[in-house]
């Protein structure tokens, strides 16, 4: 007889598969041992060979480890990729950041080392003056107070570097100084009537002048005329003037989807420094600014019309003019077309009288058309009180306090009427130079009227009279924004620069 125990130890002891046969259950106190991964090296229990678990799929452990290890190593591989890439564009952005900080930099430093250069100039010469003060007491006692006076004058205006130019318009020059005689009195006497373009002609045309005495007496250096003439060329404007225009910087309006060069009719600088501007050719009503980076950006609003005026109704609401129609444009990050008011009339340029009432300029018939912003026609200002036409192609008007500006190409004038066509006055230029070329024309809140005419720009007071020309040699300009005193310049061709008005006076 067969060992007693080999069948208990057959219900427990795993065999081949290919020998197991089914088994009866087993006895209580056993316990069945399984596995839930069949791996081909291994045997399992014979419970494993019921119908029970004939239909599960399993496989060994290591191989689904290694699958999990897989998918956690790709995932691994992205997440150090994904870090990378932000990596990189930080680097990115910092280099771009170190790279602007650094070119503002440079150019803070330029012209701090030009205006150092330019007070060592004038703290040579003040000593100078001081001297000559002193001599001329020990010389002569009855010059004394009044040399006195003098110093006062120029150790008041050498204070600070922002009354250089105002300085320089008042303290005089001493090119008229005699080589003999009294040296002192000469230098008194001489210093009158020295104005911005003398000096400026002085040191671009130093052939002309004797600069001998005007340098041993101020000791001042070939860089520091250089740099000064450096300065009047960067100002741009008339060395006659009191009211000078720096430009700051020039921006494109070319897009690169454009079909045709920008061709700007208008533009409009508003108070957040966003510059609208109309592109005839291309159908678009285009809006340079600043992004929150310091980014320069540039968005356009499609039009059915080729547009041509512009003009501000309220805050971030701007009316534009197109083809027997005026489009109702509202103002966000970009441009968005509110309405289309309906015209019977073609209008060149626009300007608010107040939020809800435009002045536009007509050429056929040449008139002045007021209207709402509904496009109902309120009246037409063309004639005078005796009937004789105001206008023969006026194009384009500006809003001056609550009266209206208006430029007449073909007549070459600057004419100023109130809201009814009531006269305030014309301006056609002065006897030794009458408007040529009159184009856009606008004017600031405090009564500054600019004109465009020809390659220059003109300012203007509030009552038609000359101050200076501000900008010369812009050949191109046309039409011409400003906005609490940055004044912008459309260029045909170049786009638009930007200038920082400066009334010297109030310095």
């Amino acid at each position: 007889m067969g060992d007693p125990s080999a069948g208990k130890l057959s219900l427990i002891t795993p065999g081949p598969l290919s020998t197991r046969t089914p088994e009866k259950e087993p006895p209580a106190g056993i316990v069945r041992q399984t596995t839930s991964v069949l791996e081909p090296s291994h045997v399992v229990c014979s419970a494993c060979a019921q119908e029970l678990h004939k239909g599960m799929k399993t496989q060994p452990v290591s191989k689904a480890s290694r699958e999990i290890n897989q998918r956690l190593q790709k995932v691994r591989s992205k997440i150090a990729a994904v870090i990378d890439t932000q990596e990189q564009r930080s680097s990115v952005l910092k280099e771009k950041c170190a790279r602007v900080t650094s070119q503002k930099e440079t150019k803070i430093s330029e012209i701090e080392a030009a205006f150092a250069k330019i007070q060592a100039a004038l703290d040579a010469r003040k000593q100078r003056l001081l001297e000559l003060v002193n001599e001329s007491s020990a010389k002569n006692d009855k010059n004394l107070e009044h040399l006195s006076d003098r110093s006062k004058c120029y150790l008041s205006a050498l204070k600070d570097l922002r009354s250089l130019l105002s300085w320089l318009e008042e303290c005089g020059t001493d090119l008229d100084v005699a080589a003999s005689g009294d040296v002192i009195a000469a230098q008194v006497g001489g210093f009158v009537g020295l104005s911005f373009y003398n000096l400026y002609h002085m040191v671009t045309d130093p052939a002309s002048h004797d600069m001998s005495v005007f340098r041993s007496n101020i000791h001042i250096q070939d860089s520091v005329v250089s740099t000064f003439i450096q300065l009047v060329n960067m100002i741009g404007s008339d060395p006659d003037g009191h009211v000078v225009a720096f430009k700051t910087k020039e921006r494109t309006l070319k897009m690169a989807d454009d079909m045709y060069e920008p061709y700007i009719k208008d533009i409009l600088l508003l108070e957040d420094g966003t510059l609208i501007a109309t592109d005839n050719k291309n159908k678009s009503l285009k809006m340079a600014g600043v992004s929150e980076m310091g980014d320069p950006t540039l968005v356009r609003l499609h039009l059915k019309t080729e547009p041509w005026g512009v003009a501000k109704l309220q805050v971030n609401v701007i009316a534009v003019t197109g083809h027997q129609c005026v489009y109702i444009v509202t103002k966000t990050e970009e441009l968005h077309l509110q309405s289309t008011v309906r015209t019977r009339k073609d209008y060149w340029s626009v300007t608010a009288l107040s939020s809800i009432n435009l002045a536009l300029t007509c050429k056929f018939p040449p008139s002045i058309d007021v209207i709402d912003i509904t496009g109902r026609k309120l009246r037409t200002i063309d004639t005078d009180v005796s009937g004789q036409p105001l206008f023969k192609v006026p194009q384009y008007v500006s809003s001056l306090y609550d009266k209206v500006l208006v430029s007449d190409r073909e007549a070459r004038t600057l004419t100023c009427l109130d809201q009814h066509g009531g006269p305030v006055f014309t301006y056609s230029g002065s006897p030794d130079q009458e408007l040529t070329d009159p184009k856009s024309v606008c004017a600031s809140k405090n009564g500054r009227v600019f004109l465009v005419e020809g390659g220059e720009v003109w300012l203007l007071t509030a009552e038609g009279k000359l101050v200076n020309k501000i900008i010369t040699e812009v050949g191109g300009a046309r039409a011409i924004t400003e906005e609490n005193g940055t004044l912008c310049v459309a260029v045909d061709g170049k786009g638009v620069a930007f200038y920082k008005v400066i009334d010297m006076n109030s310095v």
